[in-house]
């Protein structure tokens, strides 16, 4: 249940991110489309790549190897969630630009604090907690883009 909580919080915290950078860049300087090489995907690869398979994947890079590592060096919890979100950040960024980038460290921020917040009852559970976030908010931000798809 909370992964899915915290989906929402993501996905509002993106869009809240992705309105800031409107106010202070022009959409040309954003970077390329992070979804650009997905476009001739049939719906079913999409949803199979973008909703299971890149959730599990970027769940262990991005949270739970920087939050296992920094957390083995005595980083509190507050620091492996915001180190953990520059890391997601990084990767995304690589992917597909600055705004891509700058917006998925927010999420990935989000989902590091879902990871951090159960750790203590087991590692299964906080990487379980952040999977199902990361993975519902790709669900909601893919059926964002089916509804108004002039977003993309």
């Amino acid at each position: 249940m909370t992964g899915i909580v915290l989906s929402g919080f993501s996905v509002a915290l993106s869009c809240l991110a992705l309105g800031g950078l409107s106010l202070f860049l022009d959409s040309s300087h954003w970077g390329p489309s992070a979804a650009a090489g997905l476009a001739g995907m049939s719906s079913g690869m999409l949803f199979f790549l973008a909703v299971l398979l890149f959730p599990l994947y970027e769940t262990f890079v991005g949270q739970v190897l920087p939050i296992e590592i920094a957390r083995r060096l005595g980083v509190g919890s507050v620091g492996c969630a915001l180190i953990s979100g520059g890391v997601f950040g990084v990767g995304h960024f690589l992917n597909g630009g600055g705004a891509h980038g700058v917006t998925t460290s927010f999420a990935g921020s989000v989902f590091a604090f879902g990871y951090v917040l159960v750790r203590h009852v087991g590692f299964r559970a906080s990487y379980v907690t952040a999977a199902t976030a990361h993975a519902m908010h790709n669900a909601v931000l893919m059926l964002a883009l089916l509804l108004f798809p002039q977003l993309r």
